[in-house]
């Protein structure tokens, strides 16, 4: 299987910029990427989100993948411990945790 088309934890991180965009899909990595480009427009007001998502040094790339069939509480679980992590390292972290 393409590591895209399962399911876990992500981050749409500019090393350059130290911004990070920590998330989770129970969809699929590929899906979830075709939204946050289409929905790019809608964040023109805030800069530091507006810089990640446009910049050319920004990657997407999966942190960690989990079974579909775990439970929506698992899956913010581990968004919150990736944005823990990326918070501990100093990162300018423009998502937010619901777990």
């Amino acid at each position: 299987m393409h590591k895209n088309a399962g399911c876990g934890i992500y981050a749409i991180i500019n090393k350059k910029l130290n911004l990070v965009y920590v998330g989770q899909t129970m969809v699929s990595f590929s899906v979830r990427w075709a939204e946050h480009v289409d929905k790019i427009p809608n964040f023109f007001y805030d800069p530091h989100r507006s810089k990640l998502y446009l910049d050319k040094n920004t990657k997407y790339i999966v942190l960690k993948q989990l079974d579909s069939s775990m439970s929506k509480n698992d899956f913010l679980k581990y968004e919150h411990e990736a944005h823990k992590f990326y918070k501990s390292k100093g990162w300018h972290v423009v998502s937010t945790s619901f777990f």
